[in-house]
């Protein structure tokens, strides 16, 4: 968007976007507001040039949208409106990993993503899978063996990151992941990463194994000296 083109004017400082279905009445039209940002191109007569990004639309849908100018004194006059028919929905773009590729733990990867967009269409599932790689000593290295994958689901909403665990210390992993909405899945999203130098803590359920063999050997030692104090007796 761009101001108009007027003399003796405040300069505009921001723009008032309205939206409707092509059928409604423009009073239930919704509204946003977007500020300049200094940073936007200037156009041929020296105003910046503002793009602005209107969300919550329904796919295969036709819509009428207009501006209003803002600056210090208020809000302008409404502009003619035009039409665009948003496109219909698709698949989720993949997802964009966040995360570090050198996890900071020996035996888990917090993995953290975002999808910049889900095609119209809500994502209900996260597909994750990782295996561990082992790489040859060639220049540059190839994948030379791996274990099987590991696959887990994630729903949303608001899950945006997962902790891959039981890894093993020090070791190259390969993971995918692929973003699913009701038309159908993203292009995968692969990545490598490392496990940090340590030593792999013990499985809770190995503890548990551990602490109840440790009591039936005091429980059995305890038998066999009370067996021979009576044989003394």
């Amino acid at each position: 968007m761009a101001p108009p083109v007027e003399d003796n004017v405040l300069n505009v400082t921001g723009y008032r976007v309205y939206w409707k279905r092509q059928n409604d009445q423009w009073e239930s039209a919704r509204s946003a507001t977007f500020m300049i940002d200094q940073q936007d191109p200037l156009d041929r007569n020296g105003f910046r040039l503002t793009r602005v990004r209107v969300e919550g639309l329904e796919p295969g849908t036709p819509y009428e949208f207009a501006g209003t100018a803002l600056n210090s004194a208020g809000e302008g006059t409404r502009s003619t409106a035009i039409s665009r028919r948003t496109s219909e929905a698709s698949a989720p773009q993949p997802a964009e990993v966040k995360s570090r590729m050198d996890s900071q733990y020996p035996d888990k990867y917090l993995l953290r993503w975002v999808v910049t967009s889900n095609g119209g269409s809500p994502i209900n599932k996260y597909m994750i899978r990782w295996r561990k790689i082992n790489f040859s000593n060639t220049i540059p290295p190839e994948i030379v063996g791996h274990t099987p994958w590991q696959t887990v689901s994630v729903e949303p909403p608001g899950n945006d990151e997962y902790k891959v665990d039981d890894l093993e210390p020090q070791s190259d992993y390969e993971l995918e992941m692929v973003a699913y909405n009701r038309i159908g899945g993203s292009a995968p999203t692969r990545i490598q990463f490392k496990t940090a130098y340590g030593t792999k803590p013990p499985r809770p359920d190995r503890v548990g194994a551990a602490v109840g063999q440790s009591c039936n050997q005091v429980l059995l030692a305890s038998v066999a000296l009370l067996s021979t104090a009576r044989l003394w007796l």
